[in-house]
């Protein structure tokens, strides 16, 4: 049996792998033929995986982030271990395996899962790191004191916004698609993906029962705001949201992702805004009041240029040019 086959069996079996690293997800944003994944096992168990998305570029490989894709990353079996740096060890050891198991490569990036806090095996291998955030709301059990942490303005905007807009649930991606895209428009950005790519992540998502899009509908029925929302496991997230330009600064989001927040404490424990870096956006997300959440970014190039740059650095900062610091190296001696 494959490793892929193996791990189409354990993403049915396993609830704590996230969405973005599940197999039919990559099947829709990777194309089947386009992403494999590194497994350990032992006595027939995987323990850790991890997924990646590949191209070819000129005979050589190049390890992606596919589109709409927040995380990819390592997966490991938690531990049984009690003892903190016995589950350390364990770690260190696992995610040594998994790196030494990456096929050679001339460009590496992917955003990991945020519960994957370390990343020192890839560090001593030559990999870079910069840390990226995301807000979550990790309890839903008690809407109430979620509400109550909402910044006051907001609360204000949403208020206001229910004498005006019905929330509604929809089924037409072509329209949302449009009111999504609509922001990059304004910004003359090109959108990033495609209405066809849309579409069959759609399918699949919808296959799997995973998703739901929330419309803000005005009285005259003018649609003013969207949201996307997946789950999987005990988290959902705000894949996508869009707003029509001459409606940016009323209450419409903030309504439709306090709404979307209600409906994913009936399926889910967690709530990821996923992200945002984007200053104005993650201040609208930080007034609602979930946690900043670190994850990490991990990259690498195999260039001679590159390498030529990290030989120059060593040599300016009084480092020897191995995957271990010289310090940390006799620390184990």
């Amino acid at each position: 049996m494959s490793d892929r086959t193996k791990y189409r069996e354990l993403c049915k079996a396993e609830p704590t792998i996230p969405i973005f690293s599940q197999d039919w997800w990559l099947d829709a944003v990777c194309g089947e033929a386009n992403w494999d994944v590194i497994t350990l096992e032992k006595n027939n168990d995987i323990y850790a995986t991890m997924p990646y998305y590949f191209k070819s570029k000129r005979g050589s490989l190049h390890i992606e982030m596919p589109l709409l894709t927040q995380t990819m990353g390592p997966w490991i079996r938690p531990t049984k271990a009690q003892k903190y740096r016995t589950k350390l060890g364990s770690e260190m050891e696992t995610l040594t395996k998994l790196v030494e198991a990456v096929p050679p490569f001339k460009s590496f990036e992917q955003f990991f899962h945020h519960s994957i806090t370390n990343w020192l095996p890839f560090y001593w291998s030559g990999y870079q790191q910069t840390t990226r955030y995301t807000y979550i709301f990790p309890d839903l059990t008690n809407l109430d004191k979620v509400y109550e942490d909402v910044d006051h303005g907001v609360r204000k905007y949403i208020s206001k916004a229910k004498d005006e807009i019905d929330v509604v649930e929809s089924e037409d991606l072509k329209k949302f698609y449009e009111i999504n895209t609509a922001v990059f428009t304004k910004q003359d950005r090109k959108v990033p993906y495609s209405f066809d790519f849309l579409s069959q992540l759609d399918g699949a998502l919808r296959r799997q029962g995973k998703r739901s899009m929330l419309f803000a509908v005005d009285r005259k029925g003018e649609l003013r705001a969207g949201l996307y929302l997946v789950w999987s496991g005990d988290c959902t997230y705000s894949l996508m949201s869009g707003i029509e330009p001459k409606f940016q600064n009323d209450g419409a989001l903030r309504l439709l992702f306090w709404e979307g927040i209600k409906n994913a404490s009936k399926v889910t424990k967690t709530f990821d805004f996923e992200g945002s870096m984007l200053k104005p956006v993650e201040r609208n997300f930080r007034k609602f009041g979930p946690i900043q959440t670190p994850y990490l970014h991990v990259f690498k190039k195999n260039t001679f240029q590159d390498k030529l740059t990290k030989t120059l650095s060593d040599l300016r900062h009084g480092r020897k040019s191995s995957t271990k610091p010289k310090a940390e190296s006799d620390a184990e001696n």
